[in-house]
């Protein structure tokens, strides 16, 4: 086992100091809301070919950078399990929210953000490709996907990630190598319910499918005219097949709304962007109809996208 503490970076600005934080798992850059108060720390453990995290961290922005490989077979997944607090994760593939209780999986090769917006307890379980592989024929398809930690289908009814956090302190010190094979299995085996629970009756075919929707609504948001039938007609599909795939999930046309939404919010936020109109930014991302947008933007924030923008441009002048 290894503790760590966030250090600041020695090449910073003190009004904008990064921290970094490098483990034997990975390393992470966070700028934090207050860096007067901020406190965050990790500790590592390994189980067999998985490496474990736990990690603790006030109010910031945290930033990982995509793993570099020398070939396939050194590729990573992640699964993030949230035990306390909430996190944001901006990610290639859009953007999830994870509340206490719930995990999802991250792909090790693609760069993500998270934002912490008061503190999170986090713990993360990292699995080589060709071994989640084995639990989970296409990964790729369940990535970014937030998912209660209970499987309905288990009688335990316990979080699946419950057993190794019951046995952390033994993890740490490495006095259950010997149980390692058979831990990992049993935890392996349980998010694959959860996942099969979720995809139930999709072939592999279909998963497909919904990653490349998926990426199709990512590569277009900034075009008018992205929409269902446009993602079908690109696809050489039925738009009625397309809504078939996400009937268990989110549908396709609130996906492409929800995360127009999410990138104009980023705009906003952005103190880059102060001076550009809002307009214009709803403009840029689809959105032909001012009303709609601010309709839309209220519905999902809370805010209007004016009394958005000053408000959080007024919280990081005053950082």
């Amino acid at each position: 086992m290894k503790f760590y503490h966030f250090v600041p970076q020695a090449d910073t600005q003190p009004a904008s100091q990064l921290y970094r934080l490098d483990t034997d798992i990975f390393s992470i850059e966070a700028d934090p809301v207050d860096r007067n108060s901020y406190r965050a720390s990790a500790e590592t453990a390994t189980l067999g070919a998985l490496t474990l995290a736990r990690i603790h961290t006030s109010c910031a922005v945290i930033a990982r950078k995509q793993d570099e490989f020398m070939n396939a077979a050194f590729k990573s997944y992640s699964l993030l399990y949230v035990i306390e607090g909430a996190l944001l994760i901006s990610h290639p593939l859009g953007t999830s929210t994870l509340e206490a209780g719930e995990f999802t999986l991250m792909d090790n090769s693609q760069p993500r953000t998270m934002l912490v917006k008061d503190w999170v307890t986090l713990f993360l379980v990292s699995i080589p490709h060709q071994v989640l592989q084995r639990y989970l024929p296409t990964p790729e398809v369940c990535v970014g996907l937030s998912m209660e930690a209970i499987c309905d289908s288990d009688c335990r009814q316990e979080p699946v990630f419950a057993p190794l956090l019951a046995v952390w302190e033994k993890l740490k010190c490495g006095s259950l190598r010997e149980f390692a094979p058979c831990l990992s299995a049993k935890f392996l085996k349980r998010v694959t319910r959860i996942y099969a629970s979720h995809y139930s009756g999709l072939s592999s075919a279909a998963c497909r499918r919904i990653t490349e929707v998926k990426q199709a609504v990512e590569a277009q948001l900034c075009n008018p005219q992205l929409s269902v039938e446009y993602i079908a007609n690109a696809m050489g599909v039925s738009s009625r097949y397309l809504r078939g795939l996400f009937h268990c999930s989110e549908r396709i046309s609130n996906l492409i709304l929800r995360r127009r939404l999410e990138e104009c919010a980023s705009q906003l936020h952005n103190p880059v962007c102060q001076h550009d109109s809002i307009a214009s930014i709803a403009q840029h991302f689809g959105f032909i109809s001012p009303a709609h947008f601010s309709r839309a933007f209220r519905k999902q924030f809370g805010f209007t996208p004016r009394d958005f923008r000053k408000r959080n441009l007024l919280v990081q002048s005053n950082m």
